[in-house]
């Protein structure tokens, strides 16, 4: 972290925007004393919202990066944007959707980005020899896409989706 602020500063110190993206998992306290002053931009991951799904998923708790992203809502001067990141069957299930929708509402976060699916990731992992557990290897359907939309209808979405 202590490198990322200095980079930052000096960015920022020449004129140039800061944008981080993150998941989220990092200590706050020295985030916010180090990096935020130097950030225009966060880019904040948020795949699951149960806490379980999110340990089975990713091995880890998703606690500290809810308390984070809730944190950054209040920020000043920062420019959040929430990402969704959609991986078929696991963080696109309308239960999980509907969950992140509702708890960004109830937060007051309008503004969202949509991260669809792009399974080019299985051919180079393929080519390294990993072993995948998860082996999509066809892009978001229409269908699949509408149904997330209505999911977050009423929110900005980033980009098209």
């Amino acid at each position: 972290m202590d490198y990322t602020a200095e980079v930052a500063r000096e960015l920022r110190h020449r004129g140039i925007n800061v944008l981080m993206e993150t998941c989220g998992d990092f200590d706050w306290d020295r985030f916010a004393t180090k990096l935020l002053p130097h950030l225009d931009i966060v880019y904040a991951d948020l795949k699951m919202i149960s806490d379980d799904l999110h340990r089975q998923f990713t091995g880890r708790s998703n606690a500290r990066i809810t308390e984070n992203i809730e944190k950054l809502i209040g920020a000043d001067g920062i420019d959040l944007w929430v990402r969704v990141p959609l991986i078929p069957g696991i963080t696109t299930t309308r239960e999980n959707l509907e969950a992140i929708a509702g708890w960004l509402r109830q937060r007051g976060v309008c503004r969202i980005a949509l991260m669809p699916y792009n399974p080019l990731w299985i051919t180079k992992a393929k080519a390294l020899g990993k072993s995948l557990a998860y082996e999509r290897d066809t892009w978001m359907t229409e269908d699949e896409r509408r149904a997330v939309k209505d999911i977050f209808a009423g929110f900005q979405i980033a980009r098209d989706f």
